[in-house]
């Protein structure tokens, strides 16, 4: 966390009158092309002492983070990160609030979206690991990573979950395939009690069938 950030999120833990600080970033899903959907929760936000949301990014958690964008409605609490390229770098995400009546900015909590690395160890499994939103957890996200298999192209399969709250980080997955020999790629997903999914970048291999038949 920069020194700017910290200093202004010490602030914004001061108590506010008539300023309830229940403000959450929910999900971050990444998109085909690496953009990402930007989700957050504003209850407990006034809309009278809205101005406006800012979008911080960076590839680092230790930052530095760059707005890269701002919303003026009240309402509006998911957004897109247009060239965000989260599918091939990480990616962090923080939203500041502005009041209207000039009280100190309120900073949602920084989450990183899911970065998915598949490996081909030649031995007849896909092998996977990808990082957790944040540790600890977010206490509105499921504890449960699902984990899909695209095959054949364009078709997603739920083929297990893996449970965040064991503590393994990263964390991994292996899949035993017996495709002859294809292009096999992944993605991973995590539901939050909002509604919205956090989805990770689809990363993948060429594998192939090295085990023998009994």
């Amino acid at each position: 966390m920069g020194s700017f950030r910290l200093f202004f999120f010490l602030l914004s833990c001061l108590p506010l009158a008539g300023f309830a600080q229940s403000f959450q970033l929910r999900c971050l899903s990444v998109g085909t092309a690496g953009d990402v959907t930007i989700t957050w929760d504003c209850n407990g936000l006034s809309p009278a002492d809205f101005r406006s949301y800012y979008i911080f990014h960076s590839t680092s958690a230790s930052g530095p983070f760059t707005a890269v964008d701002s919303v003026f409605i009240f309402s509006d609490t998911s957004e897109v990160h247009a060239n965000a390229l989260a599918n091939t770098n990480p990616a962090y995400y923080f939203i500041s609030f502005k009041s209207a009546t000039g009280a100190p900015d309120l900073f949602s909590d920084t989450l990183a979206a899911i970065f998915l690395n598949v490996i081909n160890p030649g031995s007849g499994f896909a092998v996977m690991n990808w990082n957790v939103l944040s540790d600890p957890l977010p206490a509105t996200n499921a504890p449960f990573y699902k984990v899909y298999r695209e095959f054949p192209m364009g078709f997603f399969t739920l083929i297990d979950t893996v449970d965040a709250s064991l503590g393994v980080r990263p964390m991994t997955y292996s899949d035993l395939f017996s495709i002859c020999n294809d292009t096999v790629r992944y993605r991973v997903e995590v539901a939050d009690q909002g509604g919205c999914v956090s989805s990770s970048n689809r990363d993948g291999e060429n594998f192939r069938d090295l085990l023998p038949p009994e």
